[in-house]
């Protein structure tokens, strides 16, 4: 397959950053079909994610593997991607109404209002949390 007709981008990662003893890394992934960016840290695997909404700002996604949570990585991702929606005149990612537990705890936690409604974690094709 020749470069012009390659299916999956490639794409550099940023330098390495120390949060709380952990080196990271990020990446901006932009679903322009969706109008969503996501930015993804980086040690030598994905540890968190944060997606949002270009159009509004709302965060639709923020997840911290466990064994990286209480360690600085959320709030990291929260400002890297406010960094990156300003570099390029998006909505900065803003918290959404309706959280989970641990998503209403984390937004509190940095200054957020209490979330107006507390919904139980689900994604598309995996089961609810909860439920496990």
């Amino acid at each position: 397959m020749s470069n012009g007709s390659r299916h999956v981008p490639v794409i550099d990662e940023g330098p390495f950053e120390e949060v709380t003893d952990i080196h990271l890394s990020f990446v901006c992934v932009v679903r322009r079909p969706l109008r969503t960016a996501g930015i993804h840290a980086l040690t030598e695997i994905a540890v968190g994610s944060i997606q949002w909404n270009l159009d509004d700002g709302e965060v639709l996604f923020l997840h911290v593997d466990r064994e990286y949570r209480r360690q600085g990585v959320a709030t990291r991702l929260l400002a890297v991607a406010t960094e990156v929606a300003n570099d390029e005149g998006w909505v900065a990612p803003n918290h959404a109404e309706e959280r989970t537990e641990e998503g209403d705890a984390f937004a509190q936690s940095i200054g957020a209002q209490p979330a107006k409604r507390i919904v139980p974690w689900t994604s598309p094709g995996l089961p609810n949390a909860a439920e496990k």
